[in-house]
C-alpha cells in the first residue's frame, strides 16, 4: 500500500499519481478543498471558542504578561442560546411540523381525459348543460383525490421524519447555524436497519428494513470545493467520517459496498491505525472531542465521502458496469476511501442527479458557501465588553483600599512591611540626610468603575444589535417605556423576531423545502404504497411562524368574533366554523378531538338535522292519551 500518511504532507503529487487514479483523485480534491477551507476553519474555532468562553492561547498569554484579569463575559453564549431558542420554537413546535403539502391546483381537465368524456357522454347521450355538470363532477372527484392522496403522503412523510431522527438533525443544524455560521443537513439516507417485530403468539422476530434517515453533519466536517456556493453546483463535496470498526464491519454485504475493500482495510487498521490518515488540525479534532488513539486497534478510523463528477473510467475499474460511450463520460458518483482502499464506487441515482446534501446560513457571505454566525456578528463587541471587563476588575482591585509610599531604607531591620492590618506598629530609623519628612504615605487610587460600566452597557446593546438578538429574546426584560407593560413587551419581541426572520427565511428555503423534494421524490420512486403518489406542492411554514403564537391567538379570536354573524355564517358554513375552532383550540393546548368533533362527525349530524321528520302512519293511535282517551287539548275531547 502506498503510505497516504505521508502522502499528504508533501508538496508533489509523484505519489498521488501512483496509486489507482480513482484514489489519487479523490485524494487531490481532499487536499484542494481542506486548504481551501483552513480560514473557515479558523473562524468556527474563534467562534466556539468565544461561545464557550475562553481565549486563543496567544491571546491569553499577552494578558497574562500584562497581569491583568483573565475573566471572560458569555455574552456570545447568551446571545446564541437566545437565537437558537427563538429558531427552534419556529421549527420545532411540540404540536406541529414546520411544513405542509397540499395538491397541485388543476385549473382544467387533461385533454386525454376531457375527450374521454365527450366521447363516453355522446354515447349516453348527454350534451349542454348535463355535460358541462359532469364534465364539473369529474373536475371535483379529481380534486378530491389529489387532496387526498397530498394528505396520504404527508403522513408518510412526517412518519419517515419522527423515525428517521429529522427533529434530533434539525435541532443541531440550528446549533450550528447560530453559532458557527453554517448548518449542514444530510437526507434522506437509507439504511438497513434490524427491527423488533411480534409473530404470533407473541414470538420475538428481528428482520431488516430500509429505513429512511435524516443527520445533520457537522460543518468541521464538511469540505466543499473551493468557490463553491451550495451543494449541488458544487464541483464535489467531501464529508469526513470517524467510524469505528464496529460501524465498517457492519457494512459488510450490503448494496453498494465492496466487502473485500473493507476487510483489507479493517486488516491495515489492525497494524498500522487509519484513526489519522488525513492528518487534520489538532485544535479542530480537539474540537471534535475525537482524538483518534493511534495505539489502540478500536480507534476510529478516518473515512472519506466523495460526491461529484468522476471519469467513467475510472469506475469500471471497481466494478460499475458502463458503455464506451459512457467510459469517456464524466458522472455524478460517490466513493467512499479509507486509506487508499475504495470501499463504495456508485452512480448518483437520483433523476436529477442531486447530492443528499444542503447547507444554509444565519448571515450570508455573497458568492460564498460559508456564512458568519451570530459569534463573528459580535466579536468586536464581545473584545470591548471583554476589555472593559478585565479593566474594571483591576481598577476595582487597585481602587479597593489605599496605596502605599514607603522609603525601605528607614524601615527597622526585619520589619515586614509588605503586610499590613489593623493597629499595625510601624517602626523606622531616623533619617540618614536628616529630613522631616514622613517614611511611610498612603493615598487612595480613583475608581473608574462608572464609565467601565456605561462602555460595557453601551457595547452590549451595540452586540445585539449586530448580531440581530436583542436582549428581549434571552430573557432581559426593560425597565422603562412600552417594555414595562405585557403588550409593549409583546410588541417588543415580535419587532425583534422580525430581526431573525432572514435566518428563518434561509432555513425554509435552502433546507426544508429541497429536503421536503427528495423525500417526496424517493416516496414517488420507491414507496410501495401507491395510494400516496401524485404531483404536491411544497410549502415551508418557518417565515409565517415567526409571527408570535400569542399575537396569533389574538387575531384569531378576533376573526372569530368578527365572523359571528348571519352573513358570514352563510358563507364559511359549519364546517369552517369548526375548522377556526380547532385552530383556536389547538393554540391553546386544548383536547382539541374532545371539544370539536371530526369532519365526519359535523357531517353525520349536519345531515341528521337536514331530515325532515317520521309521518306516523297511524294519525289517531298517536292520538290517544295511555288510559285510551283521546290526546290533545280541551276541543279536542269535546269532539
Amino acid at each position: 500500500m502506498a503510505d497516504s500518511i505521508d502522502l499528504l504532507d508533501k508538496e508533489s503529487a509523484d505519489d498521488v499519481r501512483a496509486l489507482p487514479e480513482l484514489v489519487g483523485f479523490v485524494l487531490r480534491c481532499w487536499r484542494e478543498a481542506k486548504d481551501a477551507k483552513q480560514a473557515v476553519d479558523k473562524r468556527m474555532l474563534d467562534a466556539v471558542r468565544q461561545r464557550d468562553g475562553s481565549y486563543p492561547e496567544d491571546k491569553l498569554q499577552k494578558i497574562r504578561a500584562l497581569g491583568m484579569s483573565e475573566v471572560f463575559l458569555r455574552i456570545t453564549n447568551m446571545k446564541c442560546r437566545g437565537a437558537i431558542a427563538a429558531i427552534r420554537e419556529v421549527f420545532l413546535p411540540m404540536d406541529d411540523k414546520p411544513w405542509m403539502l397540499e395538491a397541485t391546483p388543476l385549473p382544467d381537465l387533461p385533454s386525454e381525459l376531457d375527450a374521454a368524456i365527450a366521447q363516453w357522454a355522446w354515447s349516453q347521450g348527454l350534451q349542454g348543460d348535463e355535460l358541462d355538470d359532469f364534465r364539473e363532477l369529474v373536475h371535483t372527484r379529481l380534486l378530491d383525490d389529489a387532496a387526498e392522496r397530498a394528505h396520504r403522503m404527508e403522513r408518510v412523510c412526517e412518519d419517515q421524519q419522527v423515525e428517521g431522527g429529522f427533529r434530533a438533525a434539525l435541532k443541531a443544524l440550528v446549533d450550528d447555524v447560530v453559532t458557527k455560521g453554517t448548518g449542514i443537513l444530510k437526507a434522506p439516507v437509507i439504511r438497513q436497519r434490524a427491527r423488533l417485530a411480534w409473530g404470533r403468539g407473541y414470538q420475538l422476530k428481528v428482520k431488516d428494513e430500509l429505513v429512511m434517515e435524516f443527520e445533520r453533519v457537522d460543518p468541521f466536517c464538511f469540505y466543499p470545493a473551493p468557490k463553491a456556493t451550495d451543494c449541488q453546483s458544487a464541483s464535489y463535496v467531501i464529508e469526513h467520517h470517524r467510524l469505528m470498526p464496529a460501524d465498517l464491519t457492519s457494512m459488510i454485504g450490503l448494496e453498494g459496498f465492496r466487502d473485500e475493500a473493507i476487510r483489507e482495510a479493517l486488516k491495515e487498521h489492525q497494524s498500522n491505525c487509519l484513526g489519522n490518515w488525513l492528518n487534520t488540525e489538532s485544535d479542530v479534532r480537539e474540537v471534535l472531542r475525537n482524538v483518534a488513539d493511534e495505539s489502540s486497534a478500536v480507534a476510529e478510523m478516518d473515512v472519506l465521502e466523495f460526491n461529484g463528477l468522476v471519469y467513467g473510467q475510472w469506475l469500471t475499474e471497481y466494478g460499475l458496469d458502463l458503455t464506451d460511450k459512457q467510459n469517456d463520460e464524466y458522472h455524478e458518483a460517490t466513493i467512499w476511501l479509507i486509506g487508499d482502499h475504495i470501499i463504495k464506487a456508485v452512480l448518483n441515482e437520483h433523476p436529477l442527479r442531486l447530492r443528499p446534501y444542503y447547507h444554509t446560513n444565519y448571515s450570508r457571505r455573497t458568492g460564498e458557501f460559508w456564512g458568519d454566525g451570530v459569534p463573528t456578528l459580535m466579536e468586536d463587541s464581545q473584545d470591548v465588553v471583554n476589555a472593559s471587563a478585565r479593566n474594571l476588575i483591576n481598577n476595582m482591585g487597585m481602587a479597593s483600599g489605599p496605596q502605599v509610599a514607603l522609603d525601605s531604607s528607614r524601615t527597622m531591620p526585619g520589619e515586614d512591611y509588605t503586610k499590613m492590618y489593623p493597629w499595625k506598629v510601624w517602626r523606622f530609623k531616623p533619617s540618614e540626610n536628616g529630613l522631616a519628612s514622613a517614611p511611610i504615605n498612603f493615598f487612595q487610587p480613583n475608581s473608574n468603575a462608572g464609565e467601565l460600566v456605561n462602555v460595557m452597557d453601551r457595547f452590549m446593546h451595540y452586540a445585539g444589535e449586530t448580531s440581530g438578538v436583542s436582549a428581549a429574546l434571552h430573557g432581559a426584560a426593560s425597565k422603562v417605556g412600552a417594555a414595562t407593560t405585557a403588550s409593549g413587551q409583546s410588541m417588543l419581541l415580535s419587532r425583534d423576531m422580525a430581526m431573525m426572520k432572514d435566518a428563518v427565511v434561509n432555513i425554509d428555503a435552502d433546507i426544508i423545502e429541497p429536503m421536503l423534494h427528495a423525500q417526496f421524490v424517493w416516496n414517488m420512486l420507491y414507496h410501495p404504497d401507491d395510494s400516496i403518489k401524485g404531483d404536491v406542492i411544497i410549502k415551508p411554514r418557518g417565515a409565517v411562524a415567526m409571527i408570535i403564537k400569542e399575537q396569533l391567538q389574538v387575531r384569531r379570536g378576533e376573526f372569530l368574533q368578527s365572523t359571528s354573524n348571519p352573513v358570514d355564517m352563510q358563507i364559511i358554513g359549519m364546517e369552517g366554523r369548526a375548522a377556526l375552532l380547532r385552530e383556536l383550540a389547538k393554540g391553546l393546548d386544548m383536547p382539541v378531538s374532545k371539544i370539536i368533533p371530526s369532519e365526519e362527525e359535523l357531517s353525520r349530524r349536519l345531515q341528521s338535522q337536514m331530515q325532515p321528520p317520521q309521518q306516523n302512519p297511524n294519525p289517531q293511535a298517536a292520538a290517544l292519551a295511555p288510559d285510551g282517551s283521546l290526546a290533545g287539548g280541551v276541543e279536542s275531547n269535546l269532539m
